[in-house]
């Protein structure tokens, strides 16, 4: 059996989850914005930018969605998502968002249906070695990508 070349690999794989991933180093008070204009510009949306902002706020304020310490997982299923996305927004430092006060990381799921690919990535989450990976900044954000794409491997 032939082996493919790593970036042929890493495209195939990518095609095979299914998943747009994102991934952003920014402060509180850049975050939102960075969050709206890269869902426009990748087409995640194409409408509806305010309604995602209140759909997102609103879901933090059924309870909170730590899913590890400093670690939010905000996430909508709504009509307007054009492809399942997830959206890493990373923190330099601790700090106050969407009604938390100390985050360090943000992973938001945008989807507009369950998927197979949504379930897989959230199986991954199960192994707390994932988040160390995010939180850590020596880990550049194609690296985070990269991570999630290749399955948790380096």
């Amino acid at each position: 059996m032939r082996c493919l070349p790593r970036q042929i690999e890493r495209v195939l794989k990518v095609h095979y989850t299914g998943l747009n991933y994102i991934v952003f180093d920014c402060n509180q008070s850049e975050a939102l914005g960075k969050l709206t204009e890269l869902v426009r510009q990748y087409h995640v949306i194409d409408e509806h930018i305010n309604r995602l902002l209140e759909d997102v706020k609103k879901r933090e304020k059924l309870g909170s969605t730590e899913i590890y310490p400093k670690v939010i997982m905000p996430h909508i299923n709504e009509a307007y998502v054009n492809q399942t996305t997830i959206i890493i927004m990373r923190f330099g430092k601790d700090m106050g968002f969407l009604g938390y006060s100390t985050i360090r990381a943000a992973v938001l799921v945008l989807t507009n249906g369950a998927n197979d690919a949504l379930a897989e990535f959230m199986h991954a989450l199960a192994d707390p070695q994932v988040f160390e990976y995010i939180l850590d900044l020596s880990h550049s954000n194609d690296d985070v990508k990269d991570y999630f794409i290749k399955g948790g491997e380096n």
